[in-house]
């Protein structure tokens, strides 16, 4: 019985992973069928700058986009002797350009030290892109070619094949290269993406069938192994974590308490000396004010004792005034040039007030 539901199990895993794989690889493969756009150009004649390969690659993209036709430009060196036909039909084949079906593949061939280019089209091309008309686009690069400005001339035979394409009635392609394939690529990666989505939803549906299909057998065996003590190992390690993080956690709080009280001691200490100096402030202050009254104490009694000098200068002025009232009328021609030499010495005599403002 235990061998006929381990059957049937394995049988169902085995059936939701072949179908799993069968949907991602249609899925995702014709996704990625197409060629991406730096696979547009091989500039091995080095004939061609960074940005014209880029310019001439979206070109290129998005005429695949827009019409699925694989275009290839590819510069080479030299031809080695070797017939120019010959070597775009290999390289035709060996890129396997265009799809299988249509065959709608097309190569501009370029030999840098032979001089010579060929566009090689592929079968199911040949009658929008006769003989003539290929003449028509490869010869559109010679004028170009002659002055040594190759970038320019594969551009203008890029879209000339465009023309020739258009004008064929099975194609409607956009010159506006850049914004035409930023277009597309938006489009192809929308389309993937509801590809991926959808795969991922049938995924998931049949993975969810498959366990509950198998639900009864897949309960009994994890009910087996966690009897038989299969999930304590697990279960240990997990605990082990637990312990771990909270022993870490409780070290955490511990240093943080640690550094707040560490914070309080400091600041009661800073309070502490702060209350020292503003009491021994305080007392230095009283001591200043007890020693500057007894100090003024000391004059006002002095002044008490001194007698009173003022009738005395009082009378001295008066004699003095008495006496030059006397002698004025004596001395004033002596009075008169002594006041000269005096005010002269300013620099202004009797006009006096011109010195001080100019002065000033």
């Amino acid at each position: 019985m235990n061998n006929n539901k381990t059957a049937h199990l394995f049988t169902s895993w085995l059936l939701a992973s072949f179908i799993f794989l069968a949907i991602l690889v249609s899925a995702i493969a014709p996704a990625f069928a197409a060629p991406s756009q730096d696979m547009m150009v091989v500039d091995n004649g080095e004939m061609l700058s960074d940005q014209e390969e880029q310019e001439i690659s979206e070109m290129l993209y998005s005429i695949n986009r827009q019409t699925g036709i694989e275009y290839l430009v590819y510069t080479i060196k030299s031809l080695n002797g070797e017939d120019i036909e010959t070597c775009a039909n290999r390289l035709f084949r060996t890129a396997g350009l265009g799809d299988k079906e249509k065959d709608n593949g097309l190569l501009l061939l370029i030999s840098y030290d032979d001089r010579k280019f060929r566009l090689e089209v592929g079968y199911g091309l040949e009658g929008d892109i006769p003989d003539t008309q290929a003449a028509n686009i490869i010869n559109t690069m010679t004028p170009y070619f002659k002055e040594g400005n190759y970038g320019d001339g594969v551009k203008a035979a890029v879209k000339q094949t465009a023309v020739v394409l258009n004008s064929s009635g099975e194609y409607t392609i956009s010159e506006d290269w850049t914004a035409q394939a930023a277009a597309n690529n938006e489009t192809n990666q929308t389309v993937l993406y509801i590809k991926l989505w959808f795969l991922l939803i049938l995924i998931f549906s049949l993975l969810g069938y498959a366990f509950w299909l198998n639900w009864p057998e897949t309960k009994e065996n994890f009910y087996n192994l966690w009897k038989a003590g299969k999930f304590k190992p697990f279960k240990e390690k997990k605990r082990q974590e637990i312990l771990a993080k909270e022993a870490k956690e409780a070290e955490e709080l511990e240093k943080e308490r640690e550094r707040q009280e560490e914070e309080e001691r400091k600041r009661i200490e800073r309070e502490q000396r702060r209350a020292e100096r503003e009491a021994r402030r305080r007392k230095e202050s009283q001591k200043s004010e007890t020693h500057s009254s007894n100090t003024d104490s000391k004059p006002f009694e002095q002044k008490e004792k001194e007698p009173d000098a003022a009738p005395i200068i009082g009378g001295a002025a008066l004699t003095y005034t008495m006496l030059h009232q006397q002698n004025q009328s004596t001395d004033d021609d002596d009075y008169s040039s002594a006041g000269s030499s005096f005010g002269g010495s300013w620099g202004g005599g009797s006009s006096g007030g011109g010195g001080a403002t100019g002065g000033w």
